[in-house]
């Protein structure tokens, strides 16, 4: 099993967002951002073949980046996870794939890795790749 993640593209401003009344959680991709993940779903379509589930949080930058995913690899089921969410500790699931405390991904938005398995339990992931969104738009 590959476990692909994928950070979501760059959203608006924080600030300006909340001036409008809207939450963090609703923050969306800037128009910018849309394309820049858009690019880089691009180029994980030409690395990976089939992509098996996508799963987000529920934060609606998250959610539109699951989209444009999602239009690369149609056969993909979609899942929001509530852990997630950046409050949820995250870290603590890809820590417990791969069995590491303290695990840190530094992942730029729109940025993605990928962690294969051959059974879904503790300390049984193996990092393949970490890609930066530059070199995914690049791949040709």
């Amino acid at each position: 099993m590959n476990v692909l993640i994928l950070r979501h593209g760059p959203a608006g401003d924080k600030g300006a967002c909340q001036r409008r009344g809207l939450s963090d959680d609703e923050r969306p991709l800037t128009p910018g951002g849309r394309r820049k993940t858009g690019k880089a779903a691009d180029g994980l379509a030409r690395l990976l073949e089939s992509v098996d589930v996508i799963a987000c949080s529920p934060l609606l930058r998250a959610r539109q980046t699951a989209d444009i995913l999602a239009r690369r690899f149609k056969n993909a089921r979609r899942v929001v996870w509530a852990q997630l969410k950046p409050d949820a500790g995250c870290d603590t699931v890809i820590a417990a794939l791969l069995g590491c405390r303290g695990l840190k991904l530094e992942l730029k938005k729109a940025g993605s890795c990928l962690l294969s398995l051959d059974k879904p339990r503790r300390g049984a992931a193996k990092l393949v790749w970490l890609l930066q969104p530059k070199q995914l738009r690049a791949l040709r």
